[in-house]
């Protein structure tokens, strides 16, 4: 398995706290929920580069298809996050 890369990222304070309320409730540090949720977006910032290429390219005839697929996966990806919030509320009785 390839070594991990660091990056670092600013965040806005009511973000920060909710992350960190995450990552509390969830028992992984900050940095490990974000890579987790950035791991499993992988897919989703795949297209984004994707569309972003094909819009460089002037070639955009798809890039509206690439648009909704992004949008679907957000969609999907909230339902996702919902999900995993929904199992924490009942792992710890709340």
């Amino acid at each position: 398995m390839a070594q991990k890369k660091r990056a670092q990222v600013q965040l806005s304070p009511d973000v920060y706290e909710l992350l960190k309320e995450i990552s509390e409730l969830g028992g992984v540090s900050i940095g490990g929920l974000l890579g987790e949720i950035i791991d499993e977006n992988k897919p989703s910032l795949q297209i984004i580069r994707d569309a972003l290429l094909l819009a460089k390219n002037q070639d955009q005839s798809n890039v509206l298809n690439r648009m909704q697929a992004i949008l679907t996966d957000a969609q999907q990806l909230t339902l996702d996050a919902q999900k995993e919030m929904n199992e924490l509320r009942v792992k710890h009785g709340k």
